[in-house]
């Protein structure tokens, strides 16, 4: 049964979007571009604020937090639409681009906002894509980091709270992110967004119980899924 995505305004959701059968979805510099033009443009339309993102050469990660309840839906519809026709049209290809529906989870910003940060940004480096972050010129780790200015990003509150100005909150998080997540916190955020559950305290997940009337309780998934190899390699 699909299970339905939940989405609340204000709340930021981890985002992945994947190539259809692992594809790469990019191929050359030009079509990053490409992408990061077409998400700031949608971004703007839909009134969403993106704070860590990382466009990896088969799938794509998203921290972005919308102010209505579907802004992130139609924000990934947009670009997803768009991207997939220029892609198409440059590659002499046809048919679609992407593997079924996005995954999302909405995640607790007080408490885990910085561990998605992480996830994202440290994905290069999972994905044997670079030996340094600071190196790999597709992802929000260089703007947050102080190293370059990219305009797509919009800090979020836990991320501001590192320190009382830029320079001392970049070097406070150059330091958080060259420790690499553990592999639990990488298994509950990806399980999570799988799920299109929520990534959270237990009494942040009752209280989306409660404002959505649903329960968050899932039975966990065995298989590959939980081994290290497959964790290391998202």
């Amino acid at each position: 049964m699909r299970l339905p995505r939940l989405a609340l305004p204000g709340l930021p959701q981890h985002v992945v979007i994947r190539g259809v059968n692992g594809q790469s979805i990019f191929h050359t510099d030009h079509d990053y571009r490409t992408f990061q033009c077409y998400l700031e443009t949608a971004m703007a339309k839909f009134d969403c604020a993106l704070h860590a993102y990382a466009l990896m050469p088969n799938h794509i990660h998203l921290f972005i937090t919308p102010t209505c309840s579907n802004g992130v839906g139609k924000l990934v519809q947009l670009v997803a639409r768009q991207y997939v026709q220029y892609f198409n049209q440059h590659h002499q290809r046809t048919g679609t681009l992407w593997e079924g529906r996005y995954k999302s989870a909405l995640v607790d910003s007080d408490n885990f906002s910085l561990n998605i940060y992480r996830y994202i940004e440290q994905n290069p480096l999972r994905n044997n894509s670079t030996s340094d972050i600071a190196a790999f010129p597709w992802s929000s780790y260089r703007h947050n980091a102080g190293i370059a200015v990219d305009n797509l990003i919009t800090p979020c509150d836990a991320y501001l709270n590192l320190a009382v100005n830029s320079e001392a909150r970049q070097s406070r998080y150059r330091k958080l992110a060259s420790q690499m997540l553990a592999i639990d916190v990488l298994s509950n955020i990806r399980q999570e967004t799988n799920r299109s559950r929520v990534v959270g305290s237990e009494q942040f997940k009752k209280k989306i119980e409660a404002h959505l009337g649903i329960d968050l309780g899932l039975k966990p998934r065995g298989g590959d899924r939980r081994s290290v190899a497959y964790l290391q390699s998202v």
